[in-house]
């Protein structure tokens, strides 16, 4: 995946200050390179679609700090770069979410499951009740 290479070309671009054209030709380079490169490599099964999400997001990320913050970026070589899981996507808290509730339906699968099962073995036992007081009355 060319990504990293791609955006050292992107930080050239931004390193003197973004005007309107360089802005529409990093917004041509995220989208023609960068999301280009993310989609051919998930087609190929270079990466899988959570890479890809996660990549697309982390670009679209990027370029709303950029569009926000263009005018700091003069000290935009002093930046460090991120450490891996340093930022938290929405997508991670997603993933989050969804265990969570998996966990939750597992729970409540295994209550329904053991409801059922008292419920299966109280209707055997009203129906011997009803035979045994069928019994009794004869």
């Amino acid at each position: 995946v060319l990504i990293p290479f791609q955006l050292l070309k992107l930080k050239k671009m931004v390193k003197n200050g973004i005007t309107k054209d360089t802005l529409k030709a990093l917004q041509n380079l995220i989208e023609n390179d960068i999301l280009g490169s993310i989609k051919a490599n998930f087609q190929v099964g270079n990466i899988t679609r959570d890479d890809a999400d996660q990549l697309i997001e982390m670009t679209n990320l990027l370029y709303q700090h950029i569009c926000d913050h263009y005018e700091e970026l003069k000290g935009a070589g002093e930046m460090k770069p991120l450490l891996d899981g340093a930022m938290e996507l929405p997508l991670d808290k997603y993933r989050i979410q969804i265990d969570q509730l998996e966990a939750e339906k597992a729970v409540i699968g295994a209550e329904k499951a053991a409801i059922e099962a008292e419920k299966l073995r109280l209707e055997k036992e009203n129906e011997e009740l009803r035979e045994q007081i069928k019994r009794l009355k004869k």
